[in-house]
């Protein structure tokens, strides 16, 4: 059986939950990321998918995205903070000229300033800007600010891995854009935190999605998140393609709203809720 594992976006809190997406699938069906026949990783899914494409395991995986910032990250962290100069420029303004196209998000985003922090430390995780070979079966989407187009890396373009993944979470507001090739690229989940339906392009079997975005909640990404995530599924489901879809209930909000800044411990009870909810769905799913 062919199986598409989608990682979507999420922020922080979202590595936490694809782990305990990634242990329950595991734990429950013996399955793990290395075994999809393709891997798709959004923004915060970017480096979760690339390291499970690399062969880790979901222990290892969680070791190294549970690790807290050293004090010499800290202080990198401060120094950044303290001697960049915000611009109040938007990022993209001519992006509201791809309203109809490309959607509101991305048409938003490029009307956003752009972050302080640089993406290198994105890049960085898991020393994955050591990886020279780009890992097979691996797309990471993003959102060029050109003219607002996704271009999908592993798929259109071959880049380095680490470049990928930082230019998939360039997140306006927060971090600067990747430039890439003179390219400079937005968080990929502006035109979709998941981008399920590119697994049209391999016809799976059955694709499995991890989208910590779509939790029942009223904030406006949120809706965003479900409304395309059920385009998405229409999409495959109506091509014969079988899709379960693992979310975050609604009482996750507050942890993904604390992790990390807040409460550090918010993390785990993340993972140990990912682990829950995914359990059944991880059975279900593999079952044939």
């Amino acid at each position: 059986m062919k199986v598409a594992l989608v990682l979507g976006g999420g922020g922080t809190g979202g590595w936490m939950f694809h782990v305990g997406v990634l242990h329950a699938l595991e734990t429950h069906a013996g399955f793990r990321g290395r075994d999809a026949s393709l891997a798709i990783g959004t923004s915060a899914g970017s480096p979760i998918a690339a390291m499970a494409r690399l062969g880790l395991g979901a222990d290892e995986i969680e070791s190294i995205v549970s690790r807290p910032p050293s004090d010499a990250e800290r202080r990198e962290y401060m120094e950044v903070m303290r001697t960049s100069r915000r611009s109040w420029k938007p990022v993209a303004p001519h992006l509201v000229r791809s309203l109809r196209t490309h959607g509101p998000v991305v048409a938003v985003s490029g009307l956003l300033p752009p972050g302080i922090f640089p993406t290198d430390p994105l890049g960085r995780m898991g020393d994955l800007h050591r990886t020279s070979a780009w890992p097979d079966g691996l797309w990471i989407p993003a959102v060029r600010s050109d003219d607002g187009a996704v271009v999908v890396f592993g798929r259109d373009a071959d880049v380095p891995l680490s470049d990928a993944i930082e230019a998939s979470s360039a997140l306006p507001l927060l971090f600067q854009p990747k430039t890439i090739n003179g390219h400079r690229f937005l968080d990929g989940g502006a035109a979709s935190p998941t981008h399920a339906d590119l697994a049209l392009d391999t016809q799976p079997d059955l694709v499995i999605i991890s989208s910590p975005m779509s939790r029942p909640v009223r904030r406006p990404l949120a809706r965003f998140a479900r409304s395309r995530l059920v385009e998405e599924r229409t999409l495959l489901e109506g091509a014969g393609i079988r899709t379960v879809v693992i979310e975050p209930p609604a009482a996750a909000d507050r942890l993904f709203r604390e992790f990390p800044r807040r409460r550090w411990e918010a993390g785990a009870e993340i993972l140990g809720l990912a682990r829950g909810v995914a359990s059944v769905a991880a059975q279900r799913a593999l079952a044939i």
